[in-house]
């Protein structure tokens, strides 16, 4: 009987240890009701702790979960997480968008709010409200990250976010996206973990996007080649920014482009890295404001072109590095846009190879690589390989002919080789016989047998 009593006693302390706890604690001029949630627990705030919590702010501690929903629709205070999860889990969670959510130690706030891309409150967007401050440094509870979205699409979070340090945001599945928000960065690095299919976008005019830092995004912890896929996406004229800090694109996670002003950042693309054109094609021949990468773009492994139809990316900036390029054929709908090359001091050193989509006719093809400058495929690389594909080179239209000094040619399928200034005038260019291996029927049109091979091909417009 005694020991069972003990037992019981046991379990009683353990159950009153593993109890939520609420403390109305003032270290110096500060007050706040410290809510404590011990590991492992979760605690789903009320109406009645609401009220209690009055204008005095919350500091949020504890390895454990709390769960704040409408009944904190009426709270006007601040809201500190310093250690465990706050979950966001409905509209009002935060309060009525007056104060701020300031994380920071091993604090998470994690975002199970829903929105649409409605910048102002109609309808609860942002997730957070249009008044509300969130302020976000560290990696988060066990490295989830200082904010984490929980399988929503949230297409509009919050309209003000400022890094105090450099901070962890993740997302698992789905969409976090910063639409129409002021994002200050205050120059610390910013770190993006996606799990399979998630999406991380900033959306909207550049002046939002201050104070830059360097950006990683990495993977979620599948160490398998390409796996883990997630994306930062760059859409409207968040692109525009002055920075020259460094986007830095890990194993299996996509960097992609709806962007219509140039993008200055540097770029570093690891093995198995993916560019994406999400949409707006090329000016061909012009390093035109739309999807263009003015910084460095280092490729330290190959990385893979996603580049539908229609649309395209110019990279303005030197393409160096040991890594390559190579078209993403595991689907069709990823094949037919161009990859434009503009600097002529590029020095990357894998080449590229490049599938387009078979078109109609007997030459028809869709897609393609479009050079604006001798040099910018390196002579001295690996071969570039093109499949039903044009390989368009920049005629500058003066009287002297643009010479173009390409490394081993490899034409797979169709080719078609063309100085147009639109696909739907192109025309053909002939490749110098004293120069060029290309047999007589590819000089003037393109490649018609099923595959092609040209050691250290000269090509000049005539």
């Amino acid at each position: 009987m005694r020991m069972m009593m003990a037992a019981l006693m046991c379990a009683a302390a353990a159950c009153a240890q593993a109890a939520t706890t609420m403390e109305l604690v003032t270290e110096g001029d500060v007050t706040r009701y410290v809510v404590t949630v011990p590991d492992s627990e979760t605690y789903t705030l009320t109406e009645s702790d609401a009220a209690s919590f009055g204008t005095t702010d919350i500091l949020k501690t504890g390895g454990g979960t709390l769960v704040a929903g409408a009944a904190m629709t009426n709270y006007v205070g601040d809201i500190f997480i310093t250690n465990g999860v706050y979950r966001a889990d409905a509209a009002g969670a935060c309060g009525p968008n007056a104060g701020k959510v300031v994380v920071s130690g091993t604090g998470t706030l994690m975002n199970g709010i829903a929105s649409g891309n409605d910048w102002s409150s109609s309808g609860g967007y942002p997730s957070l409200g249009v008044v509300e401050k969130v302020y976000l440094e560290g990696t988060g509870y066990n490295g989830q990250g200082a904010l984490f979205n929980d399988q929503v699409n949230c297409q509009n979070f919050a309209h003000y976010v400022y890094m105090t340090d450099d901070a962890l945001i993740a997302t698992h599945g789905y969409s976090l996206q910063f639409r129409y928000a002021v994002f200050d960065m205050n120059d610390h690095t910013l770190t993006l973990k996606s799990t399979w299919g998630g999406f991380i976008a900033f959306t909207a005019s550049s002046n939002l996007l201050l104070h830059e830092g360097d950006i990683e995004v990495i993977n979620a912890g599948d160490t398998r080649v390409g796996a883990s896929v997630g994306r930062l996406h760059f859409e409207g004229n968040y692109a525009a920014a002055s920075s020259t800090n460094t986007i830095t694109i890990h194993n299996g996670q996509t960097v992609s482009f709806r962007a219509l002003s140039a993008h200055k950042h540097n770029f570093v693309m690891k093995e198995a890295s993916v560019l994406q054109s999400d949409l707006y094609g090329i000016y061909f021949g012009k390093t035109s404001a739309t999807n263009n990468i003015v910084g460095t773009v280092t490729l330290e492994g190959t990385v893979t072109n996603i580049l539908p139809v229609n649309t395209g990316v110019t990279l303005e900036g030197q393409v160096k590095g040991d890594g390559g390029f190579v078209s993403g054929t595991f689907n069709t709908a990823n094949l037919g846009g161009w990859l434009q090359l503009a600097c002529p001091t590029n020095a990357f050193a894998g080449g590229i190879d490049f599938a387009g989509r078979a078109g109609l006719g007997e030459l028809g093809v869709t897609g393609g690589v479009s050079l604006i400058a001798n040099g910018a495929v390196p002579s001295n690389g690996a071969p570039f390989k093109i499949k039903n594909a044009a390989l368009h080179l920049y005629h500058s239209n003066t009287y002297s002919a643009n010479t173009y000094d390409l490394p081993d040619l490899v034409v797979d399928g169709r080719a078609t080789i063309t100085n147009a200034t639109s696909r739907l005038n192109a025309s053909t260019v002939r490749a110098s016989p004293v120069t060029s291996s290309l047999p007589s029927p590819a000089t003037s049109r393109s490649a018609l047998a099923t595959r092609l091979s040209c050691s250290g091909t000269t090509i000049t417009i005539v």
